[in-house]
């Protein structure tokens, strides 16, 4: 007893002291195999579930090679437990087809009272009554059970008309919705439409978002804290080539200011898929893929107070050399202003394949972890949110099973790490502290603390001196930190770990055991 205790109370130290752990590993989230699946949206329910809704061609599609044949979703546990078996979103006839590759099929919300709502694009074949080239529509859910027929959200004949596109949806309390989109009456340009949650009528009609009269506006997204949202989306009135990432706070069904540029490079960089999150207080982050210092793409941000006004300048938040998947980032935001991103990159230890990444930030935008791999199977396309208890959901199409076809799967961490930068004052000494679990199999966590800001790198080393991973490559600031090491990919044995900082060396061995 004398030896578990303090052993017991170790683990539970720990488990404090680092709380951004894996509560439920990679699982299957569609339940159809050999069909593909597209686009997965993650939303958070008040009870601390989450569901997760995607394009899927488990009934075929005939009308297109690529492209969803339907929209699927299921609703989890935040135990990975599934609480619905996949029930189908959408309530169109059988020989119309949704979108296209490059098209964000579906965005799901949940309401304060537990109701999903999900809006979707539909684009109908020529011929089927009532659908259009391009539609939005929404449907509600109680659990998986439909609560009536899917609601057109644009209208013919309206000041947006027909010709919708990616949607992207927001809760605005008290008691209503607001989806935004593309639509292409006037050249493509961005429209929202407010929707009762009560009773499930829109409210007046869609309006425009943007005040560029002819340049393309395309992958439109927003966020919301109550008082007021913001959407974001590509523009092309300062750059028609590549795009700029443009933002516009509404109030209401009102635009509260004229747009503002996001991204504060010069002309001809390329950016696009921009994505918004934001805190209780209404401080806001946009993110974008951004090619300034890496032309395969980086992700960038810039953080803006409650009042739209800029904080600090655009910041980096991803490693260059690597190239991306172009698919817009997940973002996710605490009522604190902490933030987690998700990406898809061809940045990884095991050959050119993308994968899924992600990391963590402060209110102050400092990161709180290096890059973590959260995947290692080919995979891409990942969405994330933060649950109700805290927990982080990912959701990503994976190719492990089939890498032609995919499969939605999904993983669950604890919450945000606690040992990134843990204050502002420096740390009393250089350290590197002896990885944990030691021995492990097959991740572990290593542990250190630098006394000034500089170049920082952790390298990991076999017994003959071959670099077998790098984990940190980049300048810090003073504080204490934490980098997961995941050696699925290697051989067991020996390996040795080193810290360098600003001359500073330090170096410890550890034990992988399959």
């Amino acid at each position: 007893m004398k030896v578990i205790f303090p052993l017991f109370l170790f683990l539970l130290l720990f488990q404090q002291s680092f709380a951004q752990t894996i509560l439920v590993d990679d699982f299957p989230v569609s339940d159809a195999t050999n069909t593909s699946v597209y686009r997965p949206m993650v939303a958070a329910a008040p009870n601390g579930s989450y569901a997760v809704t995607w394009g899927d061609e488990r009934y075929g599609n005939t009308n297109r090679s690529s492209g969803a044949g339907n929209i699927f979703g299921r609703i989890i546990g935040s135990n990975g437990s599934a609480l619905t078996a996949n029930f189908r979103v959408d309530d169109v006839v059988a020989n119309t087809y949704y979108t296209d590759y490059w098209v964000f099929f579906s965005t799901p919300l949940f309401l304060p009272s537990g109701q999903l709502v999900v809006v979707w694009h539909v684009n109908g074949a020529s011929g089927i009554s009532g659908i259009q080239s391009n539609d939005v529509y929404y449907t509600a859910f109680n659990g998986a059970t439909k609560l009536g027929a899917g609601v057109q959200l644009n209208t013919e004949g309206s000041a947006t008309g027909a010709g919708a596109s990616r949607p992207s949806v927001c809760f605005r309390p008290p008691s209503t919705f607001l989806a935004v989109f593309e639509y292409a009456k006037n050249g493509n340009n961005i429209a929202g439409m407010v929707v009762d949650a009560n009773s499930g009528s829109k409210i007046g009609n869609a309006f425009g978002m943007s005040d560029n009269t002819s340049n393309s506006r395309i992958y439109p997204h927003v966020a919301s804290n109550g008082n007021y949202s913001v959407c974001v989306w590509t523009d092309g009135r300062t750059d028609t080539q590549v795009g700029d990432v443009y933002a516009e706070r509404i109030e209401g069904g009102n635009l509260a200011s004229t747009n503002v540029k996001v991204n504060d490079d010069g002309p001809g960089g390329y950016n696009q898929y921009a994505r918004v999150a934001m805190d209780a207080q209404g401080n806001y982050v946009v993110v974008w893929i951004d090619t300034r210092s890496n032309s395969g793409g980086d992700l960038y941000a810039q953080r803006f107070d409650a009042q739209g006004n800029r904080v600090r300048s655009n910041f980096k938040l991803t490693k260059s050399n690597s190239k991306f998947w172009e698919y817009p980032p997940g973002i996710a935001m605490k009522n604190d202003g902490s933030f987690v991103v998700t990406w898809a990159d061809d940045l990884t230890k095991t050959g050119n394949n993308f994968t899924v990444k992600s990391r963590f930030f402060s209110s102050s935008d400092q990161p709180l972890s290096d890059v973590i791999q959260v995947t290692t199977a080919p995979s891409a396309q990942p969405d994330v949110k933060i649950g109700a208890t805290g927990a982080v959901f990912y959701a990503w199409n994976d190719g492990r099973e089939n890498a032609t076809l995919g499969r939605i799967y999904s993983k669950v961490y604890s919450g945000f790490p606690t040992t990134g930068v843990e204050n502002n004052t420096a740390p009393l000494s250089f350290q590197l502290d002896q990885n944990y679990p030691n021995p492990f199999n097959p991740s572990t966590s290593i542990r250190y603390q630098i006394t000034s800001a500089g170049y920082v790198s952790l390298r990991v080393f076999d017994v003959l001196g071959r670099e077998i991973a790098t984990l940190v490559d980049e300048h810090k600031a003073a504080g204490a930190y934490a980098v997961r090491w995941d050696a699925s990919n290697v051989p067991s044995g020996t390996y040795f770990y080193r810290l360098a900082n600003e001359g500073k060396i330090a170096s410890k061995v550890m034990a992988f055991i399959k």
